[in-house]
C-alpha cells in the first residue's frame, strides 16, 4: 500500500485576519475559544498550537 502524503496550504494574512468562526474549525476545543476569546483566525490557530 503506498504511502499517502499529506498536504498543507498556507492561510494568507487576509484569511487570519477574519473574524473566527468555530463552526469552520470544529478541531478547536470549544473550552479554548471561550477561554482565549480569539478575535481573528489567527489568534486561535496560534493558541490551538501554542
Amino acid at each position: 500500500m503506498a504511502a499517502r502524503a499529506e498536504t498543507f496550504r498556507v492561510l494568507t494574512a487576509a484569511e487570519l485576519s477574519r473574524p473566527f468562526n468555530a463552526e469552520e474549525w470544529p478541531h478547536v476545543f470549544a473550552a479554548d475559544v471561550a477561554y482565549w476569546r480569539p478575535a481573528n483566525l489567527s489568534e486561535a490557530l496560534f493558541n490551538y498550537w501554542g
